[in-house]
């Protein structure tokens, strides 16, 4: 079964602001004549680097104060200028700011939702003898216990395939080989599906009841030693499928679903691994 099922996801990215700082940058001097007077080049004098000092200390006083004071002046001139005209309203600052650049922008999602492309299934169903037979089992015989046979395993498991397949679907099923009341139908195959292809409709649909309850019983030690005409079987379901036009399947994509336990028997020229294997490749070609 093909269904349409695409979601595409576009990764977040978050951008985030970095601020630098700048630290303040300290140069130390050993001598020490550079930093405290004009004794640069000669021996330095313990006064002058007091006095120095002393000077520069009261220097920088002087300078604070008078930095303090331009400061103050220069902040009530600030205050009493007329700024009206060069500051952005607020509220327009932020819708201009939304327009420019929405950080929610940055971290988008789309999902989309497809819808189940209409499938046409066919199941076919392998019947051979081997199908009683318990999984793993090296006798040639079936089974002690029905619900270990192979064939009651599928049953099992094709019910809960069936309810699920979508309502406007197309399904039907077959098996092979197509038994009948003697040995000489061993390799024989129906040349159309045993529940023929219809729309599987809503659950409790006569068409769902058909896809299981009209499965043949299992096979015992009693009956006939049914074959494998795997080859067989997909020839003739190929041209069952070739037969039908796109309206009879409601203009649904055509899949054909094996289930088989091994190897082809039957006749050598159709029912070898070779012959199915360009069966299955002339089939997807058309």
């Amino acid at each position: 079964m093909r269904f349409q099922d695409v979601r595409v996801w576009v990764a977040c990215v978050s951008l985030a602001c970095l601020t630098l700082g700048c630290s303040d940058a300290k140069q130390s001097n050993n001598g020490g004549g550079a930093l405290f007077g004009d004794t640069i080049g000669g021996d330095l004098n313990p006064g002058k680097i007091d006095g120095a000092v002393a000077d520069d200390a009261g220097s920088d006083v002087a300078s604070a104060s008078d930095d303090s004071a331009a400061m103050d002046a220069t902040q009530a001139d600030l205050d009493q200028a007329d700024w009206s005209g060069l500051l952005d309203d607020p509220d327009t600052e932020a819708q201009t700011d939304a327009s420019v650049f929405n950080p929610d922008a940055a971290c988008n999602a789309i999902a989309a939702q497809g819808t189940p492309a209409r499938a046409s299934i066919l199941f076919l169903l392998d019947y051979s003898w081997s199908m009683c037979w318990k999984p793993g089992g090296s006798k040639l015989d079936c089974a002690t216990t029905d619900a270990e046979a192979k064939w009651s395993i599928l049953v099992e498991a094709l019910k809960p395939a069936v309810e699920a397949l979508p309502a406007n679907s197309v399904s039907g099923l077959a098996w092979y080989p197509a038994i009948g009341s003697n040995n000489d139908s061993v390799c024989k195959v129906a040349g159309s599906p045993q529940v023929a292809l219809a729309e599987t409709g809503p659950v409790g649909s006569a068409q769902r009841a058909a896809l299981i309850d009209t499965l043949p019983p299992l096979l015992t030690d009693d009956g006939p030693v049914a074959q494998t005409p795997t080859g067989d079987a997909l020839v003739a379901m190929y041209g069952h499928y070739l037969s039908k036009t796109n309206a009879d399947l409601s203009d649904a994509s055509r899949y054909l679903v094996l289930i088989t336990d091994g190897n082809p028997s039957c006749s050598a020229t159709t029912n070898n691994q070779t012959s199915i294997l360009k069966a299955i490749g002339n089939a997807t070609k058309g």
